[in-house]
């Protein structure tokens, strides 16, 4: 099966920053289709973080059908597995891409190709060597300070990047039940548009679900700016995975609601957050409506937050590219010149 490819380019105009998306609308093809069809081309339809895009469809299906999700340890080993790669790709390509360091290919091999969690969590750690020691913000602060690694060395930049321009930020953080009950309402909507999403001015990523106990510290209040919080966050959150990656009964909470006749929404979570599939069936079981909302849906909205927070500056390709790590964008994304984000 043939779709349109994913990407995001992001440009400095004059007028400050501009976004311009390809992330094609690929589920509308599920209509009319029976439901387990469509559960197959899932997978295919969506290949970026597949295990949770096919984990959330699949809750997301049975609660359309009132069905006790299915999900055992196995399914969940795979979403922490796949959260471990994605934590390994920002790390090891990203983070050195954008501020001129040597990119770590051989060690996002050895965690991509790692064949159990020991060593999967051991591979994945080698990537923040130290942090694994902290235990409160003071140890935090010097490590950030002390530490030559390149994750370190990112923040450092971040930090110095807020400092000139006098960049703070204020992040609205969104998780959990709210986080719920506004993705039921957005993707309920007649005219739903997931480049578009209701509250589209929020922070849904690791800042937001606050999985270590340490980014509780960094959400409500510090000397960070909004930017050096995300991208802290996005580190002890990798903490946070390689942890679970140990832990044989890890689990997640039910994360799936039948919303009425026939219609269901499943969540499955990615490093980049939460990301929500609603289904509704028609009347003879087969697919009417697939609807999906992502991470980067929320992030990178026309009001989402990297536009509100950096509409008004004008930033070197190096200060973006550091703007745009902190929302860590499922899609290829890439630095445009002016012409091209008119294209």
């Amino acid at each position: 099966m043939v779709v349109g490819t994913p990407k995001i380019q992001i440009a400095q105009r004059a007028e400050g920053i501009a976004i311009a998306q390809q992330r094609p609308s690929v589920t509308d093809v599920l209509g009319g289709l029976g439901l387990e069809e469509a559960l197959l081309r899932i997978p295919l339809l969506l290949p970026i973080c597949g295990h949770a895009q096919g984990i959330a469809a699949q809750r997301a299906a049975s609660a359309a059908r009132n069905d006790t999700d299915p999900y055992a340890l196995e399914h969940t080993r795979q979403l922490w597995r796949e959260q471990a790669v994605a934590a390994a790709w920002r790390l090891a390509i990203d983070w050195p891409s954008c501020v001129g360091r040597k990119r770590a290919l051989p060690l996002f091999k050895a965690v991509q190709q790692a064949d159990g969690p020991e060593t999967l969590a051991t591979q994945l750690l080698q990537l923040l060597p130290g942090l694994i020691n902290i235990e409160n913000m003071a140890d935090l602060s010097a490590w950030l300070t002390d530490s030559d690694s390149t994750a370190a060395f990112v923040v450092r930049r971040a930090r110095e990047l807020e400092s000139e321009l006098g960049f703070a930020g204020a992040p609205s953080l969104l998780s959990g039940e709210a986080l719920r009950a506004l993705a039921q309402t957005a993707l309920a909507e007649p005219s739903f548009n997931p480049l578009t999403p209701a509250g589209a001015g929020i922070d849904v990523g690791p800042l937001a679900m606050r999985r270590h106990p340490l980014v509780e510290r960094l959400a409500v209040g510090n000397d960070f700016g909004a930017l050096t919080r995300r991208l802290v966050a996005q580190l002890l959150d990798t903490l946070v995975i390689a942890g679970h990656l140990l832990d044989e009964q890890s689990t997640y909470p039910v994360s799936a609601w039948n919303l009425g006749s026939g219609i269901g929404m499943g969540r499955a979570i990615t490093a980049r957050g939460p990301v929500f599939h609603r289904v509704e069936l028609a009347g003879d079981g087969k697919v009417a409506a697939w609807r999906v909302l992502a991470p980067t849906d929320w992030h990178f909205a026309p009001g989402g937050p990297l536009l509100s927070e950096a509409r008004r500056l004008v930033l070197e390709d190096e200060q973006l590219g550091l703007l745009v790590l902190g929302f860590d964008p499922c899609a290829p994304w890439s630095i445009a010149s002016e012409e091209a984000a008119h294209a």
